[in-house]
């Protein structure tokens, strides 16, 4: 573990550290954190920011794909994440879950599983409905 000296070097510590820790945060991101960490009066430690970078990240937050867009001076009535989801409005055949817990469950086919039977432990080929 590591101190980023925000103290004695502002926020160029934290472009720094945004840079070698390949955190991906944004300007707006980085400037919160620099006023944040000046207004408690201590370094961050490089844990901090990468904990921060993930509970941001595009992945946890979709930050980006749930943004509004404008194409050619035109507002785009859905975010790119909306466009998303819409396609699967329109078409939701073979689709079991959509956008669930970041998941999602394709229908799948008849399939041999072993699985145990019984009360004597053993394994025995099932065949069944089997969902990827």
């Amino acid at each position: 573990m590591s101190r980023i000296p925000v103290m004695t070097e502002g926020r160029a510590a934290l472009d720094k550290a945004n840079q070698v820790l390949g955190l991906a945060l944004s300007d707006d991101e980085v400037a919160y954190l620099a006023d944040s960490f000046t207004r408690l009066q201590r370094n961050p430690s490089d844990v901090e920011l990468i904990m921060f970078a993930q509970a941001n990240s595009e992945h946890c937050r979709h930050k980006i794909f749930n943004s509004s867009w404008t194409i050619d001076g035109e507002d785009q009535e859905r975010s790119l994440f909306a466009m998303i989801r819409n396609t699967h409005q329109l078409q939701p055949e073979g689709t079991i879950v959509a956008y669930s817990d970041n998941s999602a469950v394709m229908a799948g086919c008849e399939a041999e599983t072993w699985m145990p039977q019984g009360d004597h432990h053993r394994y025995e080929k099932d065949t069944h409905l089997v969902h990827t």
